[in-house]
């Protein structure tokens, strides 16, 4: 049946059941409620809450009775059927918890019963994390830096805006995060939605979003917002977490060195300096994303891939060194890297060359007899290579030998062009004098090789030539009855060449005989200039004495230097003392043959006295 209760002493229909009777009476009584609010986020409840007092009197459910609570008021119901059973079933008002204590409607007389009914309102913190997922790195190996990325944050609870600590309308959830930072936002309401929004990507290629709570992880997936409904800290630790990664991608640049001209083989090995700069502008800003020196070749291949360059950068390639080469190009000298792509950076090296012949002109009057040869020459060249002088490495080797065999010419092919270069003779031949001469005749000090032509230079070697006069002297008292002989003089020579002491063959022989029948003089001629002779007598004719002059101290041996085109005289003296037979017949001394007449005077007397043989 229908009946009417009052809550706060204002009358309210409800359908309720009858009750239980006092006599024929129908007893009533009545409850209280008491509003409670608990929890740190108790400042986040509203200040009015709404939900219905359910009773169950005589084992019937009564139809809710709406009430409106308000924390500090208490509020009454009346009428309410003897002996029912009530409690108070909230509204959703945004709270953590919530629980109404149950009590039993008594009479008019007894106490009213109060139910308490408390709402627990708990803090939560909310933290945003920002990662970047790139393998881009510098030259040195160090992460390409991106952002910052700006982030918001709006929360609402009970329909209304929240703030975080220390944010307000006036200075809302926003935040610059960079790669690994964070923005910690505590003090919210538990329970408040949250929509986290990365408002400036600065160009990423994908961003996606991973959310935690109590309640477990979603995620990651992709998209720049995501909304959370935050669940209470635990302890003072939040719960609640949002992670927004940006993902930037990476290409690859590869170097390309090729070498050609006819010098490649020879000097086109390398190293080459390659110098990479990359430069990337975008949202982040510019920045230099690579900058460094690339070597190819040398002991290293001649190509190489630089990997991992930031996405869109672009990449000047420059080579400030040559390598020697005559030219280089880079090709393109300005590139892009794409993102997953390789893009190719071609640098050709030219080396040209050229030669040097070198003829060897053997003059003057000893040409034909001392000129032969052997003769060497000695090249050593220098390039500039990348701004630095490095001796260039001949090819078939820096020495050659110039002689009959070769035609007296040697070729010095496949010189790197504009190689400075030095020859030099280093054995001569034993010439009186030698140079080099270039083509107009002038003395060489360097010659410069000239891409794809020859340079002439021409090593002259003179040999000249003198004498020796050797003159002979008879004197003494007895030379005019015993000077007439035959007398032999022999001549020794030898000469340094190419820094040995070698023999030099007498032209006309050694050995010459001098006699006053014949002639007292005799010249040693075509001996080589610069020679060191010695001039002895082997056969004196029976001189009793002999000297040459000039000599070194020792007048037995004439020592005298081979001059140029001179006569160099030598005198060999021999003395003849008096012939004993030719003093006896002048009786100049008669004593030899007194002693020897006494002497044969003796040998008689011995005879005269020996024994004789007895007769038989």
């Amino acid at each position: 049946m229908a009946g009417r209760v009052t809550v706060n002493g204002v009358p309210t229909v409800t359908a309720q059941t009858e009750g239980n009777k006092v006599g024929v009476a129908l007893a009533t009584g009545s409850v209280a409620i008491e509003k409670q609010v608990t929890g740190d986020g108790a400042d986040f409840a509203p200040t009015t809450f709404t939900g219905t007092l359910n009773c169950v009197s005589a084992g019937e459910t009564l139809d809710p009775i709406p009430v409106t609570l308000t924390p500090g008021t208490t509020t009454t119901v009346d009428d309410l059927p003897y002996g029912a059973e009530c409690t108070v079933v909230e509204d959703d008002a945004g709270q953590t918890d919530s629980t109404s204590t149950q009590v039993t409607v008594g009479t008019g007389t007894d106490p009213v019963p109060v139910i308490t009914v408390t709402n627990e309102y708990d803090l939560a913190g909310l933290v945003i994390l920002k990662n970047v997922d790139s393998t881009a790195v510098d030259q040195d190996g160090q992460p390409i830096a991106y952002g910052p990325f700006t982030v918001t944050v709006d929360c609402t609870f009970l329909g209304a805006p929240v703030y975080a600590s220390g944010y307000s309308a006036a200075n809302p959830m926003t935040a610059d995060l960079s790669d690994g930072g964070t923005l910690e936002l505590t003090g919210l309401p538990a329970g408040a939605s949250c929509v986290v929004t990365e408002t400036d990507a600065k160009g990423a290629e994908t961003t996606t979003v991973t959310t935690t709570t109590t309640d477990g992880t979603t995620g990651p997936t992709a998209g720049d917002t995501t909304t959370v409904v935050l669940t209470p800290d635990a302890g003072t630790d939040p719960t609640n977490s949002v992670t927004l990664v940006n993902g930037f991608g990476v290409g690859s640049l590869h170097l390309v060195k090729v070498v050609q001209g006819p010098g490649a083989v020879d000097f086109g090995a390398g190293p080459f300096r390659m110098q990479v700069t990359c430069t990337l502008d975008d949202a982040s800003g510019v920045r230099t994303t690579w900058d460094g020196v690339v070597v190819l070749g040398g002991n290293q291949p001649l190509d190489k891939t630089i990997t991992d360059i930031a996405a869109g950068s672009v990449c000047d390639v420059s080579e400030p060194g040559a390598g020697g080469a005559n030219t280089s190009v880079v090709s393109p000298e300005e590139v892009t890297v794409d993102s997953g792509q390789t893009v190719t950076v071609t640098a050709t090296n030219t080396f040209l060359a050229g030669a040097i012949h070198v003829d060897k002109v053997r003059e003057g009057p000893g040409a034909d007899l001392y000129g032969a040869g052997p003769f060497t020459v000695a090249l050593v060249c220098v390039q500039q290579v990348n701004g630095f002088p490095r001796i260039v490495s001949i090819p078939g080797g820096a020495t050659r030998t110039l002689d009959q065999a070769d035609g007296y010419q040697a070729d010095y092919e496949l010189l790197p062009a504009d190689a400075v270069c030095a020859i030099r003779e280093t054995n001569t031949g034993g010439a009186t004098s030698a140079q080099l001469l270039d083509a107009n005749g002038d003395p060489v000090g360097s010659v410069q090789v000239v891409a794809g032509d020859t340079v002439d230079v021409t090593a002259v070697n003179t040999f000249d030539l003198g004498s020796i006069k050797v003159t002979k002297v008879i004197t003494g008292d007895g030379a005019a009855t015993d000077g007439g002989g035959d007398f032999t003089v022999h001549l020794v020579c030898t000469a340094v060449r190419d820094g040995m002491t070698v023999p030099v063959p007498i032209p006309g022989g050694a050995d010459r005989t001098l006699s006053r029948s014949t002639s007292l003089t005799t010249v040693y001629e075509n001996l080589p200039t610069g020679a060191t002779c010695q001039v002895t007598e082997p056969s004196t004719g029976g001189a009793d004495a002999i000297s040459i002059t000039p000599n070194s101290g020792d007048d037995q041996v004439a020592t005298v230097t081979v001059g140029d085109a001179t006569e160099v005289e030598i005198t060999v003296t021999n003395t003849f003392d008096p012939n004993p037979d030719t003093i006896a017949r002048t009786g100049s001394d008669i004593w030899p043959l007194l002693l020897l007449g006494a002497g044969f005077v003796g040998l008689g007397m011995l005879l005269s006295r020996r024994p004789r043989r007895p007769r038989a």
